[in-house]
């Protein structure tokens, strides 16, 4: 058997290659990590001024595979500023050869942290490494398309975000951990997508998972958005606590939605379905203060629909239950809710001059809702602004409304109802048509409490409501037409029961009644006309006083502007005369016009005194009845009048009239029948 014999020159190339790869070996497998992990700490030293290490690092020339263990980097407080436990990537050399692209097997981050500072003066801890000097916007210029790059599967698993913020005046910090990542498929090429999966949780209580599919070329993202149990107390603390007037005690969210994101050549498109928001357990109250202002224990978005490009919003149901409202008018006739809401320390924006709008690209979106329930909705509301503050309470508010939208010509039905006060009753029902305005709607209120509303006759007379209900049914409707006033007009009945009130000089009673029925009423504001078929009173009582100097007590009841508050007649606006000479309203140039049928009155008595006789003339009269008809304001009406009582409740008293108020006419029978003495002394 013979001997094989290399020659020389092969034997030279076989060592040389295995010399290489010894070579190659050793700096890949040693001397490269050996480097890396002695010099990349001292270049970060050099740089960044920030402390760095890294326990370990390990590379694999042949198959591409680095591993990073222990990698941390410190803040200049000596603090830790980011880390991870291990950082692992992995390239298909073959495959990128092959198609003329980076093929990565794997990324993988575990356990990475970041700890993200601010300071009192508005600093973060990496402001350093940001730099001073902005950078220079770079030309644009026509370069060919970069290297594609494949990923596999991206993935960073059980990361941690810390937030510590001394920028305001209470300290804030949040935590986000369990972050985690993964993106398989990943690449820059054509169309293709990614699955994305990306989900946390916060410290302070809640969650984000996001789940979709994401392509770069061209930049697209479609899946589902889950956010829920957030609690609002912290966001409050993190970002609105200096900015507003208002704390938010507490209060959780729940957010979820299908989305669809594209870059189209008309602009960037975002569609939204099937998105659901649930707020639940809400509670604001006034800065520094713990009584609730707006207290929701339940609220509900469901079926919403957005298209960014169309603008279109869709809402299927918005409901809300159960939601307590407190507010105010201060003493200067703003609602407390307007300095809440306010931001603080905010400069009021520049006027702008010459602002062109482009009505074409400046398309009205379109807002539809299917169904709205609001459901025993509270609000207890004090009016400041008198001298005795005005304390109103709604209560079992519901308000029900179906097919809401800002669509030109569409209709709504609703129905709205709520207590006044614990006793009294409204309730509104009908149709309404937002553009052009119009609406059909019935009116029912029920024992609304006049003594309630004190304090609003507190301005005008010195007279106290003892007692007394209201009661309204109507049918009104609302009528906006081009180049015309609004159209108002309401038909229906009214009547207001057991009336007592009470005059603050003698404390005596003044003007009473068991029942006051308007019946039939026709009024339409635009045409300025106002008529009633039938006035009926029932047991009405009046006392009134003639002085010796002829004064009477009605006058004595009435405060005039003057005592409310001082004259304002010489503060008034420079140009408004000649506003009033460029429009001119033609509602103002008709005639208003009334008329009332007939006043009917039972069982009715008065308490007369005229003190300016020479012998005093001092009447009580009862059993008083009878009616008054046609009063108009047609200038040939003439009113007649027949009232028949008894004076001292012996003496029959009758009154018989004719009234021309047009001509100044007037035929008046007083006719007092065995009247004692006593009476006219």
């Amino acid at each position: 058997m013979k001997k094989l014999i290399v020659p020389t020159r092969v034997r030279i190339a076989i060592w040389s290659v295995v010399g290489a790869l010894l070579l190659y070996s050793l700096i890949g497998f040693l001397i490269l990590p050996a480097v890396l992990l002695n010099q990349i700490p001292e270049l970060v030293q050099e740089k960044l001024h920030r402390a760095m290490k890294i326990d370990d690092i390990q590379f694999n020339p042949f198959s591409m595979d680095l591993d990073i263990q222990g990698f941390e980097i410190q803040n200049t407080d000596t603090s830790v500023f980011a880390s991870f436990d291990r950082l692992y990537t992995n390239v298909d050399v073959l495959q990128s050869i092959f198609d003329l692209s980076l093929k990565m097997d794997q990324v993988m981050l575990e356990n990475p942290y970041v700890s993200v500072k601010r300071d009192k003066q508005g600093e973060f801890n990496f402001s350093d490494l940001l730099g001073d000097e902005q950078p220079k916007a770079k030309e644009e210029t026509t370069e060919d398309d970069p290297l594609p790059i494949t990923i596999s599967r991206i993935a960073i698993v059980k990361g941690n975000l810390s937030w510590e913020d001394s920028f305001y005046s209470r300290f804030q910090r949040e935590e986000i951990h369990s972050l985690t990542v993964t993106i398989d498929n990943f690449t820059t090429k054509g169309s293709k997508h990614s699955q994305l999966g990306f989900s946390l949780k916060f410290a302070s209580g809640g969650q984000l998972d996001w789940q979709g599919l994401l392509s770069l070329k061209p930049l697209e993202s479609k899946g589902h958005v889950k956010l829920e149990k957030i609690n609002l107390h912290h966001i409050w603390e993190l970002f609105l606590q200096e900015n507003f007037n208002f704390d938010i005690k507490k209060g959780t969210e729940l957010i979820e939605a299908d989305y669809h994101f594209t870059d189209t050549v008309k602009g960037v498109q975002l569609v939204i379905n099937n998105a659901y928001i649930d707020v639940s357990n809400f509670l604001l109250t006034e800065k520094g203060n713990t009584e609730p202002l707006i207290s929701v224990p339940d609220y509900r978005i469901s079926g919403i629909s957005f298209d960014l490009l169309k603008k279109n919003i869709e809402i299927t149901d918005f409901s809300v239950n159960d939601a307590q409202f407190k507010a105010w008018l201060n003493s200067d006739g703003s609602i407390n809710y307007q300095s809440l809401f306010a931001r603080e320390n905010e400069e009021k924006p520049a006027p702008q001059q010459n602002q062109i709008i482009d009505k074409k690209n400046d398309a009205q979106w379109h807002v539809a809702v299917k169904k709205l329930a609001l459901n025993n909705f509270a609000l207890h509301f004090s009016d400041k602004t008198l001298k005795i503050p005005s304390e109103l309470k709604l209560t079992s508010l519901n308000l029900n409304a179906t097919d809401i939208t800002n669509k030109p010509g569409a209709e709504l039905s609703f129905n709205l109802d709520l207590i006044l006060n614990d006793k009294g009753s409204l309730k509104i029902q009908g149709h309404t048509v937002l553009e052009p305005l119009s609406s059909n709607l019935q009116l029912d209120v029920g024992d609304i409490a006049i003594k309630d509303f004190q304090p609003y006759f507190d301005k005008f007379a010195r007279l106290d409501v003892i007692s007394g209900l209201f009661n309204v049914n109507a049918k009104i409707s609302v009528l906006q037409e081009e180049n015309k006033p609004l159209g108002i007009s309401l038909q229906g009945s009214s009547h207001i029961d057991n009336l007592v009130t009470r005059d603050h000089i003698s404390n005596k009673d003044f003007l009473n009644w068991k029942q006051l029925s308007l019946n039939n009423i026709a009024i339409d504001l635009a045409a300025k006309r106002y008529t009633i078929d039938t006035i009926k009173i029932e047991e009405p009582y009046t006392r009134i006083l003639i002085r010796k100097d002829k004064t009477m007590n009605v006058n004595d009841l009435l405060i005039k502007a003057d005592e409310e508050s001082p004259s304002d007649d010489k503060q008034q606006p420079i140009d408004k005369p000649a506003v009033k000479q460029e429009t001119v309203d033609t509602n103002e140039q008709i005639k208003p016009y009334f008329k009332i049928g007939k006043i009917e009155m039972i069982g009715g008595k008065t308490d007369f005194s005229d003190l300016s006789l020479i012998l005093p003339f001092i009447v009580h009269i009862d059993q008083l009845k009878g009616t008054v008809k046609n009063v108009s304001s047609e200038k040939s009406t003439v009113t007649n009048m027949v009232l028949a009582g008894r004076a001292g409740g012996l003496s029959p008293v009758n009154i018989i009239a004719k009234i021309n108020p047009d001509k100044g006419d007037s035929e008046l029978s007083l006719d007092f029948t065995s009247m004692s003495l006593p009476l006219t002394s």
